[in-house]
């Protein structure tokens, strides 16, 4: 499967590709299939949880200066782990 091409419009599509050919770059180890699922799921929770900041259960990050910079540095982290995951599956 080759990497890249799913989404609506074409800036999504280009978001897309980006965000699948860093994340291939940054994990040459893991075939093409399994770094695009995992970016898929990567860039949708990133999407879903900066979209529900205000949100009590998500510890309302977002204040009157903007989001909680401590807050950002862990949802970095741990997108940043699920996409590395294990290899071996």
């Amino acid at each position: 499967m080759a990497r890249g091409g799913v989404g609506g419009g074409a800036g999504d599509r280009r978001h897309h590709l980006g965000f699948v050919t860093a994340a291939g770059r940054a994990l040459p180890e893991i075939g093409d299939e399994k770094v695009q699922r995992r970016a898929g799921i990567a860039m949708y929770s990133m999407i879903t949880m900066l979209a529900n900041t205000d949100r009590t259960a998500y510890g309302q990050p977002l204040g009157p200066d903007g989001l909680d910079p401590d807050w950002v540095e862990q949802l970095v982290i741990f997108t940043t782990a699920g996409l590395q995951g294990r290899i071996d599956r």
